[in-house]
């Protein structure tokens, strides 16, 4: 395949894909009985496309997208609905599209990477085996550390809730003695 077939291909399948997203938010949009045309629907894509390769782990391709029906006048329960639904056929679309590759190519790549994957990872096994420890270490760091860290927001926010209630009755001129310390009685 010449460099430029390969090139007209991906543009195709690009293309392809964008058609593809765009009509079935627009028909899951119709489902909830919210019409949007297929330019609208075509630029809330291309918008949520866009903030999802500009923001770290795609974060902002949902909300923009959200944001895009909510222009077009969609209400928001309705575009939450609807990109939960795209989300589901989008990654059951995925997996089917893998689970495809992965019979019709793997045999035949592992064929021929295979040698060269196992000559790589008798020399290099203790890297793996460190990757492998480091990265459940810092799994097991990271969940005692999230632990800890929301147990002291826990406590905190409590005690500012506290305090905030108890500035509020003696503001209020309903301090009791419940709320007032005994040291601060004396």
């Amino acid at each position: 395949m010449s460099l430029l077939t390969a090139n007209l291909l991906c543009i195709a399948l690009v293309v392809i894909d964008l058609a593809a997203r765009t009509w079935r938010i627009q028909w899951i949009l119709w489902g909830t009985e919210h019409r949007i045309s297929f330019i609208d629907s075509l630029a809330l894509n291309s918008v949520g496309d866009a903030a999802a390769a500009a923001t770290p782990n795609r974060i902002g391709g949902e909300p923009a997208r959200l944001g895009g029906m909510i222009l077009s006048g969609v209400p928001a329960s309705a575009g939450l609905v609807a990109i939960a639904i795209e989300t589901v056929v989008m990654w059951a679309v995925n997996l089917a599209v893998g689970i495809w590759l992965a019979v019709a190519y793997a045999p035949e790549w592992w064929d021929t990477a295979g040698p060269l994957l196992e000559h790589t990872f008798r020399h290099s096994w203790p890297w793996v085996v460190a990757l492998l420890i480091a990265g459940v270490g810092l799994l097991v760091f990271w969940r005692f550390y999230a632990t800890v860290v929301l147990v002291v927001l826990g406590v905190l926010l409590g005690v500012w809730r506290y305090g905030r209630k108890t500035v509020e009755r003696i503001f209020r001129g309903r301090a009791t003695p419940d709320v007032i310390p005994e040291e601060a009685e004396t």
